[in-house]
C-alpha cells in the first residue's frame, strides 16, 4: 500500500484554539468571532473566524490578507489549506497562495525526505509537484506521479513513457 496521506477539500484540522467569542474584538471593522492559533513553519499563525469568513491576522489583530475564505486550516508544517467557493487553495504561513489555480487535489507522502513537496492533480487530470514556496518541481504534464521509496526517486508517466526524477525535479532517466 502506498505510504502517503491524502488531503481532500474536506480537511478541517486545527491544532489549538483560542476563543475570543463575545469579547467584541475586531480587525479593520470585521468583528472577530473566534481565533485559532496554529504553528506553521515554526511560527504562530492566527486564523480569525469573522462574519464574512476566515482570515489570517497578526498578533496585533491586523489582517495579513484581504481575502476571506470559507475555511482555513493547517495542512502540514509548512502550508495552510483554505477553501473558497468549494475550491481548495494552498497558502504559505503568511497567506500567499502557492497552489496552481487549476488545482483539483493534493497529496503528500509521509516520508521525511519528501517533507515540503506537494503532489498535485489539476483540473485537466495532469499531475505535477510543487514545493512549499509554490515552485514547480515537476511540471503538470504527467498522467501519474509516485514516490518509489526503495530507490529514492519519483516515478512519472507521460504518453506511456516512464520518467524518473530526483527530489529536486531533475530527470535521472527515462
Amino acid at each position: 500500500m502506498r505510504n502517503y496521506i491524502k488531503h481532500f477539500i474536506s480537511i478541517k484540522v486545527i491544532i489549538s484554539m483560542i476563543f475570543v467569542s463575545g469579547m467584541g474584538l475586531s480587525a479593520q471593522g470585521q468583528e472577530i468571532e473566534k481565533v485559532f492559533q496554529v504553528r506553521c513553519n515554526e511560527q504562530p499563525v492566527y486564523i480569525a473566524k469573522e462574519k464574512e469568513g476566515f482570515n489570517i491576522i497578526n498578533d496585533t489583530w491586523e489582517p495579513i490578507i484581504d481575502v476571506r475564505y470559507d475555511t482555513i486550516s493547517l495542512l502540514d508544517d509548512f502550508l495552510l489549506s483554505a477553501i473558497s467557493d468549494g475550491k481548495q487553495v494552498l497558502l504559505t504561513c503568511q497567506g500567499t497562495p502557492v497552489s496552481p489555480q487549476d488545482m483539483e487535489s493534493v497529496y503528500m507522502y509521509a516520508d521525511d525526505e519528501l517533507r515540503g513537496l506537494y503532489f498535485i492533480r489539476n483540473t485537466r487530470d495532469k499531475y505535477g509537484v510543487i514545493d512549499y514556496n509554490g515552485k514547480t518541481i515537476i511540471p503538470f504534464e504527467f498522467e501519474r506521479i509516485e514516490h518509489l521509496s526503495i530507490h529514492k526517486y519519483l516515478f512519472a508517466i507521460k504518453n506511456n513513457e516512464k520518467y524518473y526524477f530526483d527530489y529536486m525535479g531533475n530527470v535521472l532517466f527515462k
